[in-house]
């Protein structure tokens, strides 16, 4: 089940009230997590032109005051949410990678493309949301998608730091960039294969410009 979408069905319990009620700030952190999952859902649903605040807060089951307590507009709602999501699956690459750091460099970067792929087949709604709708997300939008590029670069780069010819930070980033335009094309065709079908592509591809020792013969 996605962790990082997900819309509040009517029927179920709302947050606790009276007595049992949570504390302020607890429930400040329970409706922002609200908030994120269901600005994540619409918005891979709907795209982020279409999604509206009412949407969102319709999904979430909070009110327009508590969805404006927290966030200004939706554009920056969607902006937090895909930074939760960014973080999430930047902790889970890294973890692969220091439990990988004694397996070659090839097995390594296949460890850590396969992991990133598992998290992305697990969180399809997110997936769609940053690749999709983030870039028309306004300035701040595309500046974020800027930022989630260089760092998923710096974090692969990481792993290349005891390579003999390791490449600079520019080769990184151009080398996310292309694996981004597999997953553009991947998601905007709509695809009904999961993303780790993408491993072998990902692999071949990061091989021969990242690592140029390596014999792809």
């Amino acid at each position: 089940m996605p962790h990082l979408a997900g819309s509040f069905d009517r029927d179920l319990p709302g947050l606790p009230r009276g007595r049992g009620s949570l504390a302020a700030d607890e429930v400040l952190d329970a409706q922002r997590k609200r908030i994120l999952r269901a600005a994540i859902s619409s918005t891979a649903d709907k795209g982020i032109a279409a999604t509206t605040v009412a949407d969102i807060v319709g999904r979430a089951r909070v009110s327009r005051q508590a969805f404006y307590k927290q966030f200004e507009s939706k554009d920056a709602c969607l902006i937090a949410a895909i930074d939760a999501g960014i973080e999430s699956i930047l902790s889970a690459i890294t973890t692969t990678q220091d439990s990988s750091a004694d397996l070659s460099l090839r097995e390594q970067l296949s460890a850590v493309i396969g992991r990133y792929l598992e998290k992305c087949s697990a969180e399809p709604e997110f997936v769609r949301a940053w690749v999709l709708d983030l870039p028309v997300a306004g300035a701040a939008g595309i500046a974020k998608r800027n930022e989630y590029v260089e760092l998923l670069a710096d974090t692969l780069r990481s792993g290349f730091r005891h390579a003999p010819q390791a490449p600079n930070r520019e080769m990184f980033i151009a080398a996310i960039g292309g694996c981004y335009e597999l997953f553009y094309r991947h998601v905007s065709s709509g695809a009904p294969e999961p993303y780790t079908s993408l491993h072998a592509p990902i692999l071949l591809f990061l091989e021969r410009i990242l690592d140029p020792t390596t014999d792809h013969s």
